[in-house]
């Protein structure tokens, strides 16, 4: 059974790069929003090695950055941190994607930070989460990891 079979592809908008042999697959219910922060997903399929990635894709507004910096914060267990993103290959995307769903599970609060030091949320409606959240546990699935 390849990879695309195992893909609940009706969820997903499908875009082919036949030249390289890629299936791109990003969810329906992701935010489009260009007017706040947006941090969205996609699961590339490589169907010429029949291997899978996930992508962290950020809108226009979080692209400008060298560096994509999510401030996390556990108002339960009273911590709080960073996650890092510098651009780079498919393992830092798939690092990155990982600890910002970790904190999503873990209902952690998540926020850029701007020029000016404010704190600006970032996936805090529902379905923005979930949109990331059920691209991860599709990933997860599709690669064998959950």
């Amino acid at each position: 059974m390849t990879l695309r079979q195992n893909l609940r592809q009706g969820y997903y908008d499908k875009e082919t790069m036949d030249a390289a042999k890629l299936d791109i697959y990003r969810i329906k219910d992701r935010s489009q929003a260009e007017d706040q922060p947006v941090l969205n997903l996609a699961i590339v399929i490589n169907w010429r090695y029949d291997e899978a990635y996930v992508l962290t894709e950020p809108n226009t507004q979080l692209q400008a950055a060298d560096t994509l910096r999510i401030y996390w914060q556990d108002t339960v267990q009273q911590q709080q941190g960073y996650h890092e993103y510098i651009p780079g290959n498919k393992e830092k995307h798939y690092q990155f994607a990982s600890q910002v769903y970790n904190s999503l599970q873990d209902k952690q609060q998540l926020y850029i930070m701007s020029p000016a030091g404010e704190k600006i949320p970032i996936l805090a409606r529902r379905e923005e989460r979930e949109a990331f959240r059920i691209t991860m546990m599709d990933y997860y699935r599709l690669v064998d990891l959950y």
